[in-house]
């Protein structure tokens, strides 16, 4: 099974380029680019790894990591924020 990565960031290029390589190492490979659209995805999808960018337009990345981290359905996840 192929480990499942969300990335968060508001820069478009940076999650193609992202998102290539990391479908290139064989990753299922989600995108969001912004807090909310992150919750939604890690509620749907349950990645196994979350990077995020930094500077989101809406939430700072520490929060946004606290506020999945809340969530229960993400405590069984192998590796988070």
């Amino acid at each position: 099974m192929n480990p499942a990565i969300l990335l968060v960031d508001a820069d478009s290029t940076n999650l193609k380029e992202w998102k290539t390589f990391l479908e290139s190492q064989n990753c299922e490979v989600y995108t969001a680019e912004d807090s909310e659209s992150a919750v939604r995805c890690c509620l749907q999808m349950q990645p196994d790894l979350v990077l995020l960018q930094d500077n989101l337009p809406d939430i700072r990345s520490f929060e946004l990591c606290r506020r999945l981290k809340k969530d229960p359905l993400n405590h069984s996840r192998r590796s988070f924020c």
